[in-house]
Formats: structure tokens, C-alpha cells, sequence
């Protein structure tokens, strides 16, 4: 994201800056993100078959793979929306909409999977269609695209997420040790 004085604030098309890795589990570096906390809301499920490439790579058991698409929100406004994926046997094979209502990692954790930890890699984009279609005030607006990889402990994927949210509900606080 650049500013021109006098123009407008604009998103480069060119990868620019640097890779910044935080690990919250270190004795050096705590981060904290206040981030607006909301409850997702199912607005899309597909049922689609577990590919053999997928289920060997990450070592997902079962037939089927949840394609989940929610929108979360604050009151009635919608901040963020997000694309899921997850073999359904990991959520207990729980398709009902209401069920589905809950963040990823209960989800898990309810189909006997304890998420351990997610990796994050957060990237400045600007909204895609799919995004402005459910959530129409992120039209021409930066937003932050996370992708996600959840974990257990033995370090197996459980899910993937693709979210994107208002880059202006976005603020994190890192704290550093002094070296």
C-alpha cells in the first residue's frame, strides 16, 4: 500500500517489503492482535470428495472434504468473510448449518481434533469479487488476506482457511525483548 500526495492511497500490483515471521511461543517475542472478535455465520457448504493427493500429503482420513464459506459479523454489519476447508471426518462428519455456526478451531476440537497452533501469512490484497459480493463495503478497499494452516501437536494439518478482513480493523501490537 503506497500514498500519492494529492492523488489517493493506492495497493501495488508488485510484491514490495519484507517478510516479517512472529512467533508467539518465544521468550523474545509476544504479539498481540486486536482484531474485532465475531461469531461466523454459514452461508455456503460444499460437500466435495477427498482427493487422493489431499489425503496423502496432509494424512486426512475419510471421503469427504467441507468447503465452507461464512461471513462473520459485528451486530448487523459484515467485517470479513472466509473460505474453509476441512475433511469432514475432522468434524465429526457434521454437515447441519446450525452446527457449522461455531469458529474452525471448536469445531475441531468437538470432532476430537485439538488444534495446537495456526500458521498465518497475512498479505495486503484488494478485495475479489466473491469477498465484495458478500461483503460490499470492502469494494476498492485494502483488505488483509490470511491464509491459514491449522495444526495439532504432532504438527498434522487439521484445516485451511482463507479469510480476508477490513485492513482498517486491523492493529497489532508486537513487544520485543531488548537485545
Amino acid at each position: 500500500i503506497f500514498a500519492r500526495y494529492g492523488v489517493g492511497t493506492f495497493l501495488s500490483s508488485e510484491m514490495q517489503g519484507t517478510t516479517h515471521s512472529i512467533d508467539g511461543r518465544t521468550p523474545t517475542n509476544v504479539v498481540s492482535s486486536e482484531v474485532a472478535h465475531a461469531l461466523p455465520t454459514l452461508i455456503g457448504c460444499t460437500m466435495l470428495p477427498l482427493s487422493r493427493v489431499l489425503r496423502g500429503r496432509f494424512e486426512w482420513s475419510g471421503d469427504t472434504l467441507l468447503r465452507l464459506e461464512r461471513l462473520y459479523q459485528m451486530g448487523d454489519e459484515p467485517r470479513s468473510f472466509a473460505i474453509e476447508v476441512v475433511p469432514a471426518a475432522f468434524v465429526g462428519g457434521a454437515v447441519d448449518d446450525g452446527l457449522l455456526d461455531k469458529p474452525l478451531h471448536e469445531l475441531l476440537r468437538e470432532g476430537g481434533f485439538l488444534a495446537h497452533h495456526v500458521d498465518s501469512l497475512m498479505v495486503a490484497v484488494l478485495a475479489p469479487k466473491r469477498v465484495i459480493k458478500e461483503v460490499p463495503s470492502l469494494a476498492d478497499r485494502p483488505v488483509i488476506r490470511s491464509q491459514e494452516v491449522f495444526y495439532d501437536t504432532k504438527g498434522q494439518v487439521l484445516a485451511i482457511g482463507l479469510h480476508y478482513q477490513d485492513a482498517a480493523s486491523q492493529k497489532f501490537r508486537v513487544r520485543r525483548r531488548a537485545f
